[in-house]
């Protein structure tokens, strides 16, 4: 399994690539990373994901929802993607919440028609580095 995750993962990797030069470009702090969210859900909802955008009253933040079958854990990973006041990408969330989608198309390619329940919930949490959109 952990090659087959590996493998899925180096598939994806121009096109994560291009999805962080994005994010990174977009330099959207907390509370504005429209693009930037929109971006991440967008990916996940290309890739079946179900995706809910604007949780939590927050217009950036997004939850985007796959299911194994029924029952079953649920997976959690969370995606950041805002830039910091004044100095941009200086902590990496253009890649963290590029980073994170990747994993989770990653794990819904290789897990797909399994016999193992589950649920996994890809948060897409904005201004982290401002008023913790995470929150």
């Amino acid at each position: 399994m952990k090659e087959k995750l590996l493998q899925e993962v180096q598939a994806q990797q121009q096109r994560l690539f291009d999805l962080s030069c994005q994010i990174f470009d977009f330099n959207e702090i907390g509370g504005t990373e429209h693009r930037s969210a929109k971006l991440l859900a967008d990916e996940l909802e290309s890739n079946g994901f179900t995706v809910e955008r604007g949780i939590g009253n927050q217009d950036t933040s997004f939850r985007a929802v796959w299911k194994n079958g029924e029952g079953g854990p649920n997976i959690g990973i969370l995606g950041e993607y805002d830039a910091l006041p004044n100095k941009g990408h200086a902590c990496g969330h253009h890649f963290q919440g590029t980073a994170a989608v990747g994993a989770a198309i990653a794990i819904r390619k290789i897990m797909d028609g399994s016999d193992k329940p589950f649920t996994l919930t890809v948060y897409g949490t904005p201004a982290e580095e401002t008023y913790g959109g995470k929150i």
